[in-house]
Order: C-alpha cells, then structure tokens, then sequence
C-alpha cells in the first residue's frame, strides 16, 4: 500500500491542508470514477428537474483537468 498512495498533511497559513498522491495509474481511474458520480449526480438532478447552472458544471468539470 505504501508504493500506491501517500498522505501529506502540512498547515498553510493556519489551515490544515491535506494531499493524496496516488500513482498515475490509480490516479487516472479515480478521476473517471469521480467523474461517472458526476454524471449520476447531473443525470438524478435533471430528473427530478433541479435546476443546476452551466457555471456549476464547468467548475466541477474544471476541476477534473
């Protein structure tokens, strides 16, 4: 487990901030996880006619690149 993932955790300007580095490989499936929960979370709120805003997806999408 030490090979795949690592932990940082350092205080930033009195802040605890915490970082995850995973390896390229596991790093590239947790990103298409997260963005398949993306879709199911858009796809429920469309369905249930919750509006979401243009600039919300592309932030949330930004985020992935």
């Amino acid at each position: 487990m030490q090979n795949i993932i690592r932990l940082f955790a350092k205080y930033k300007n009195g802040v605890l901030m915490h970082k995850i580095e995973l390896k390229k490989d596991i790093q590239s499936m947790v990103d298409k996880i997260e963005v398949l929960e993306d879709i199911k979370s858009a796809e429920a709120q469309i369905s249930q006619r919750t509006e979401i805003s243009h600039r919300e997806v592309k932030e949330k999408f930004a985020r992935k690149s």
